[in-house]
C-alpha cells in the first residue's frame, strides 16, 4: 500500500464494501494488518 491513503480508500478501490472485511481478508493473506503492513513498508 502506498502511504498517504487511508485503509478505507484502499478497501473501496479494490471493491470491498466493508473496511473490517477488507482488514480480515488482508490479514489472512499477508499475516499482518493493513496498518502494520503500511507502517513497516
Amino acid at each position: 500500500m502506498r502511504q498517504g491513503r487511508s485503509i478505507a480508500e484502499v478497501a473501496s478501490e479494490v471493491d470491498f464494501r466493508s473496511v473490517s472485511h477488507f482488514c480480515r481478508t488482508f490479514k489472512k493473506f499477508e499475516g499482518t494488518s493493513p496498518g502494520a503492513y503500511s507502517r513497516n513498508s
